[in-house]
């Protein structure tokens, strides 16, 4: 942008501080189908504290790839086990009041809209301070952070706290941690009626255990199944790939609450033996069939984005060790056009058990 420009957009920006839509909410009918570019940032200065601002942008078409080392700093910042405590422990503490129901397509109580802008003037100090620590010019990554979002097609996959600073984004985040909080009750009860009836059952709630996370296996797996290049570079600086899993198991089904690195909460209802569309981790649609044997859960992904039909073989099994404590999930991918497999774990482990067992 040309420096006029930019001075003007400065005077523009002082007028109203904080990310974009702090101060107001936004009626969002309107808006609903229309596409959405990646957000541009502007700084704004707040008793004497650099904040950032996020925005929607014209898309350059054409535009080079290669993300800054700046940038790089900000995601990994971003993605940092500190930062995503933070912003973890932020959105539970005032995410209750998202969990009736939620239709963008009418007005918003105004109690909500005043939560999101807490939200947007909490992110701006955040990355102020950002900004501080690491001794960076406001501008410069403001005017590197719209270049680099608006160069990439997966502008999407960058990380969460850049994807929900618009309300409607806000809005479904919270909606969809809300209602995991309260879907983990409907697992622990689960695994009562599992312990009672017997049987292979994996219900419950499931922390990742950061020390058997492989980013390198990750990474390639990720690769393998199309998964966009931004996805599998934040992904490599992660400390898990998969944060959590809830997950209520019946003779019937099985339901997974996935919350992502990057994008909060995926739910997944699979009913067994018959092929169903899920959103697999990066939240597109692929199909599936699950079995349920009599020590395992078996799973088989088709229709992969970016993958041509026939050319991708993507098995799952989840498994139970350690007296139903530990649960491993091993993904089998295998490419016709490839030499060799590969086949990546991750391993989880039973919230609250403690090492002594399965919950009575």
């Amino acid at each position: 942008m040309p420096s006029e420009e930019r001075k003007e957009e400065s005077k523009v920006d002082e007028k109203k501080p904080g990310i974009s839509m702090a101060g107001e909410l936004r009626p969002v009918s309107s808006s609903l189908n229309e596409k959405k570019a990646g957000p541009t940032i502007t700084t704004n200065s707040i008793n004497n504290k650099h904040t950032l601002t996020l925005s929607h942008p014209t898309r350059h078409v054409g535009a080079p790839t290669m993300i800054d080392r700046t940038i790089v700093t900000l995601i990994d910042w971003g993605t940092s086990a500190e930062f995503e405590s933070e912003l973890s422990g932020w959105i539970k503490d005032h995410c209750e009041d998202f969990s009736g129901s939620l239709d963008l397509a009418e007005e918003q109580p105004l109690s909500l809209g005043t939560i999101f802008n807490d939200y947007c003037e909490w992110l701006d100090g955040k990355l102020g301070d950002f900004c501080d620590d690491e001794n960076l010019d406001p501008d410069d990554v403001s005017k590197k952070m719209a270049e680099c979002l608006s160069a990439n097609k997966e502008e999407e996959f960058f990380p969460a706290f850049m994807a929900i600073t618009e309300y409607d984004e806000f809005a479904r985040q919270m909606h969809d941690i809300a209602v995991a909080r309260m879907r983990m009750g409907k697992a622990d009860d689960a695994v009562e009626i599992a312990a009672e009836e017997g049987g292979f059952n994996i219900s419950g709630t499931w922390e990742a255990d950061p020390d058997a996370y492989d980013p390198e296996g990750a990474e390639e797996a990720l690769k393998m199944g199309a998964c966009p290049w931004v996805f599998r570079k934040v992904l490599k600086r992660a400390s898990k790939f998969v944060k959590d899993i809830t997950i209520k198991q019946t003779d019937v089904d099985v339901e997974f609450a996935f919350t992502i690195h990057l994008f909060g909460t995926t739910v997944n209802r699979i009913e067994f033996g018959h092929p169903v569309t899920i959103k697999n981790l990066w939240k597109k649609d692929i199909q599936t069939t699950y079995t349920l044997e009599s020590d395992r859960l078996c799973g088989v992904q088709t229709g992969h984005p970016g993958v041509p039909e026939g050319v991708l073989t993507d098995d799952s099994v989840w498994t139970l060790l350690e007296d139903n404590n530990k649960l491993v999930w091993t993904t089998t991918l295998s490419r016709a056009d490839m030499d060799e497999d590969v086949v990546y774990r991750q391993v989880f482990l039973r919230k609250g058990a403690g090492g002594k067992g399965r919950r009575k």
